[in-house]
């Protein structure tokens, strides 16, 4: 074995530091960060009645999510609340089944949104306007093609509250299964994002939350002028909001199963391609300081393959870079295992090998959207 080594060049040695060093800061995160969820509790619900709060949905066209997913919001066990619905100049009779609604349900407020006085692209006007008719303190945000997976939604989302500090609560809103690939991918990119931002904010930096599973007061919306930092940006209400306003005080993560947010994936590839397209251009918007820690990550993973690729053909016997690979994978598998149960994916972990290459391409993807990119279109 010593001979082995003695004899490798520079450019071997080079492959073969490059692979470890890449392969010990991969290590490092997901042990300084992603193990931080192993431990994380959320913040148990108060039996006691809460404050009031608003749940607000924009809809565009939603009319038969409605119809499915409202009346389970209204069975909430909750004893204050409204559901706040933004009829987002909808043509397909969204409006209609809204009246229906409103018949059965007097805690249901309904804003309409014409055409003619619709202002630009995405949801943000619509949102300040359902935000502005809320009555209630706290607000908590979901879209119309999502499912609590519980009656206790509410009552979790909103537990946090209960330390006068807490401004900001990022709740988790996973893609409901399918037995396709596209769902498998969905599901996969989707929990290891979450598993990023959840992280980052149990370690005092949040960056990002997502707005089908939201929730801030009243008051800090309009304390930060709600979207007007980012408005020429027609997405991001979630993501930079939370930028502009979240801190390692103010801000609490709930991930309880019965907090949750079900939502339905997009069932084809272009559709997914082009809303990753918005996510990772909002990304480029983020604080620098999460950047570079973001970037670090996915660069050091992107690295990684190259150097320990690179060694399995340079360097002989061919079985020095699987056991970089194989010890990487080996290290990392119980951290993602604990995470992605938190996650509620017990499955997942089991194809992690698989799931660390189709990251390798979704960042090159990501890369080449970050540097070259034009604002896509909603």
């Amino acid at each position: 074995m010593s001979n082995l080594f003695s004899n490798l060049t520079t450019i071997q040695w080079a492959f073969l530091a490059a692979a470890i060093l890449f392969g010990v800061i991969q290590i490092y995160y997901h042990f300084y960060y992603f193990l931080r969820l192993f431990k994380f509790k959320s913040t148990e619900p108060i039996v006691e009645d809460g404050k009031g709060v608003s749940v607000i949905i924009c809809a565009r066209n939603e009319r038969e999510n409605l119809r499915k997913n409202l009346p389970l919001i209204f069975e909430q066990n909750y004893p204050n609340f409204e559901v706040v619905v933004v009829n987002d100049a909808s043509w397909d009779g969204t409006i209609d089944v809204l009246y229906e609604f409103a018949k059965l349900h007097p805690n249901l407020k309904i804003v309409e949104i014409k055409e003619e006085i619709k202002k630009g692209e995405g949801k943000k006007f619509a949102l300040t306007l359902g935000i502005k008719a809320a009555k209630n303190p706290i607000l908590l945000l979901t879209d119309a093609d999502c499912a609590p997976t519980s009656t206790e939604w509410i009552r979790w989302m909103v537990a946090p509250y209960k330390n006068p500090q807490i401004e900001l609560v990022l709740g988790y809103s996973p893609y409901e299964t399918k037995n396709n690939f596209l769902n498998f991918l969905i599901r996969s990119e989707t929990s290891l994002t979450a598993m990023n931002y959840f992280s980052f904010a149990l370690a005092n930096k949040p960056y990002m939350g997502v707005g089908r599973n939201l929730s801030y007061t009243k008051d800090l919306f309009f304390k930060h002028k709600g979207f007007a930092s980012h408005h020429h940006v027609p997405f991001g209400d979630d993501d930079l909001f939370v930028r502009d306003v979240a801190t390692s005080t103010n801000t609490a993560v709930v991930l309880a199963p019965k907090s949750r947010m079900i939502s339905s994936p997009k069932n084809s590839f272009v559709k997914w391609i082009r809303q990753k397209q918005r996510h990772l251009f909002v990304g480029k918007l983020y604080q620098p300081n999460i950047k570079k820690s973001l970037g670090l990550f996915a660069l050091s993973h992107f690295l990684f393959w190259v150097a320990a690729v690179s060694t399995l053909f340079l360097i002989q016997p061919w079985w020095i870079g699987g056991a970089i690979i194989l010890t990487r994978w080996l290290v990392q598998w119980p951290v993602i295992f604990i995470a992605f149960k938190k996650l509620g994916y017990k499955s997942l972990p089991l194809f992690m090998p698989f799931m660390d290459i189709s990251y390798l391409f979704y960042s090159l993807f990501g890369a080449t959207v970050y540097l070259f990119s034009k604002k896509p279109k909603w």
